[in-house]
């Protein structure tokens, strides 16, 4: 089955390469096999800026205007290619320890924060080192998160440290989400501290259907890359609200996923279930009926009966 792997917004089809190799009908002047090469052209999108300059009094003004990159491009192009070419003379971009001075709006909006440069008549400032407290947010792992300390070496003041966080404290095999100052500290005893949002894997996308009718709303969730289809389900049915019951979560040819609820029934339970099977977690959300909690005499006993796994046994 297809995997998800586009990013949220990114409609646009990925570039994709095929190669045919077309030999001809065997005679006996017979040619080389030949062998032709089709690229299907990644489409252009048209982007938003909202670029935000701070005068030399510090003042803001706010200017508007747009920018063409590939609808499959990946968020470090965009990194790359707004500080180059929409940062005018005269200007930089903004040093401030609490703003990542380029980031991500919405779907179709990018921000730019940029500063006047400082006149030449101004030293030079000094260099030194800065240490913080940094906790590292593994998002969508259960109860994972990481505490370290922090130092930036020739560390100028006023530089933004949450683009630093950005640039080199994201782990291997993760990507940013997001960063912010959680303390501002007063003391060497009392660093500032920072906290980073990471995820891992791959993103998905669903739709949910009310009775039949769509909520235009797109939503997202990440998962591990090597996730199977029942894992992904699984994901999606612990974001459905306890208001509805789950008819079926399908994938459309899109890629998002649909997921047909109705409202809930009165007469059916939803739970939390955690399975932990040789070490490994695995959460997912079920619906038991009170019909059946009846019958089975316990929802411990419905659940031991349904959802332990073959060959194994409960280790109370």
């Amino acid at each position: 089955m297809n995997k998800i792997s586009k990013r949220l917004f990114s409609i646009g089809l990925s570039v994709a390469t095929c190669s045919m190799l077309v030999y001809p009908v065997l005679a006996e002047d017979t040619e080389q096999p030949v062998t032709t090469q089709v690229e299907e052209q990644a489409t252009q999108k048209e982007y938003n800026l909202q670029i935000t300059k701070y005068n030399g009094d510090g003042s803001p003004v706010t200017e508007y205007t747009t920018f063409t990159l590939p609808s499959n491009a990946d968020e470090k192009e965009f990194y790359q290619y707004i500080p180059t070419h929409f940062i005018p003379d005269g200007y930089e971009m903004l040093r401030d320890p609490m703003v990542i001075p380029v980031y991500k709006i919405d779907e179709n909006t990018w921000a730019l924060c940029i500063q006047k440069k400082s006149t030449e008549e101004n030293t030079e400032p000094s260099q030194t080192t800065y240490t913080f407290n940094l906790t590292i947010e593994y998002m969508y792992e259960y109860n994972k998160t990481e505490s370290k300390t922090v130092t930036i070496q020739n560390y100028v003041p006023g530089t933004s440290v949450s683009q630093y966080i950005m640039d080199n404290c994201v782990p291997e095999g993760y990507k940013f989400d997001s960063c912010y100052c959680e303390h501002n500290g007063t003391n060497e005893e009392d660093r500032d501290s920072y906290v980073l949002y990471v995820y891992k894997g791959m993103m998905f996308q669903y739709q949910t259907y009310i009775d039949g009718k769509v909520d235009e709303t797109i939503q997202i969730g990440y998962i591990d890359h090597e996730a199977t289809d029942e894992e992904i389900k699984e994901k999606i049915a612990t974001n459905v609200s306890t208001e509805y019951d789950i008819v079926s979560i399908e994938e459309s040819t899109d890629g998002v996923w649909r997921v047909n609820v109705v409202p809930a029934n009165k007469d059916n339970e939803k739970f939390t279930l955690i399975i932990n099977k040789d070490g490994q977690e695995t959460k997912s959300t079920i619906t038991i009926s009170k019909k059946d909690q009846k019958d089975y005499g316990s929802v411990y006993r419905y659940i031991k009966d349904n959802y332990l796994p073959d060959g194994y046994h409960v280790d109370y």
